[in-house]
């Protein structure tokens, strides 16, 4: 009986060895932060983080986080943000101006739709 436990000790001990395959968890996950995203979810929070209100809200929760890689996310995010802003009144002035050119041009300019 004891070569049987001896056996079954051993098979416990090879399961137990952390894997050194792709699929490790993302390294908030472990200390019990919220996990990366990865591939293409990546992508997706970084697309979504050019609008401003995701972006902040997403930049906010992985800059709180104590993991090096999560506050860089979080930051990457917020940059995004940031830019997303910018890129948004940049638009919004220029279409203003534009609309302000057409109208000048058409002679409606303060004569409302009456």
């Amino acid at each position: 009986m004891p070569a049987e436990s001896k056996k079954h000790s051993q098979r416990i001990r090879v399961a137990s060895r952390p894997s050194t395959g792709k699929a490790t968890p993302a390294p908030a996950a472990e200390s019990g932060g919220l996990a990366l995203p990865r591939g293409g979810l990546k992508l997706l929070a970084y697309a979504l983080s050019l609008l401003p209100f995701y972006g902040f809200v997403l930049g906010l929760i992985f800059a709180a986080q104590t993991h090096p890689e999560s506050k860089k996310f979080g930051q990457t995010c917020l940059v995004l943000a940031v830019l997303g802003l910018l890129a948004m009144v940049f638009l919004w002035g220029a279409g203003a101006v534009w609309n302000g050119f057409n109208a000048a041009e058409s002679g409606s300019m303060g004569g409302g739709y009456y």
